[in-house]
């Protein structure tokens, strides 16, 4: 997806865009999309996927996530 974070970060501290947080929204909005077609694709081809699948409940991100912490799920 272009542009990516990458992109809109250069852009904003480049002041190439004049509105940070539409473009932003703009970039969550594409990549909800993108996720939704690709779970889509995924189940018409028999996989048993969907945004659960990436809910990690257990998750601190100060922490690194260990195996054993997947594994409690």
């Amino acid at each position: 997806m272009t542009p990516d974070l990458g992109d809109l970060m250069s852009g904003i501290m480049s002041e190439q865009i004049d509105d940070p947080k539409a473009a932003m929204q703009d970039l969550e909005d594409r990549s909800n999309a993108e996720l939704e077609r690709a779970l889509k694709a995924a189940q018409d081809k028999g996989a048993q996927v969907s945004r659960d699948d990436f809910v990690f409940a257990n998750w601190d991100p100060t922490e690194n996530y260990t195996q054993e912490q997947y594994e409690e799920l």
